[in-house]
C-alpha cells in the first residue's frame, strides 16, 4: 500500500509540475502580449495625436481656392495614411482578443 501511495504521490506531483509549467508559460505569454499591446497602443496614440492638427482649421469660408486645394490634398494624404494604418489597428485588436482568451484581467 505504501508503494501504491508513493506512486500516486509522484503522479500527483508530476501533474502539479506540468500544470505549474503550463501556467508559467501562459503568464509569460500574457506579460509579453500586454507589453506588445501597450507599445502598439502608444504608437497608435502618438500617430493619431499627430493628425489632430490637420483638422483644427475650420474656417473654410475665408479660404482661397489654393488653400482649399491644399486642404483637399492633405485630406487625401490622411485617408491614404489612415488606410495604411488600419493594419496596425487590426493587430492591436487581435492582441486584445488573445489577451482576453488567455484570461488577462489587468
Amino acid at each position: 500500500d505504501i508503494v501504491e501511495a508513493w506512486k500516486g504521490l509522484e503522479l500527483a506531483e508530476k501533474g502539479f509540475e506540468d500544470w505549474l509549467l503550463r501556467e508559467l508559460r501562459r503568464l509569460e505569454r500574457l506579460d509579453h502580449l500586454a507589453k506588445k499591446f501597450q507599445h502598439k497602443c502608444d504608437i497608435h496614440e502618438e500617430w493619431s495625436n499627430g493628425k489632430i492638427d490637420l483638422f483644427k482649421s475650420s474656417d473654410f469660408k475665408q479660404c482661397s481656392l489654393n488653400d482649399l486645394r491644399e486642404l483637399s490634398r492633405k485630406h487625401v494624404a490622411f485617408e491614404s495614411d489612415l488606410a495604411a494604418h488600419q493594419d496596425r489597428v487590426e493587430q492591436i485588436a487581435a492582441i486584445a482578443q488573445e489577451l482576453n482568451v488567455l484570461g488577462y484581467d489587468q
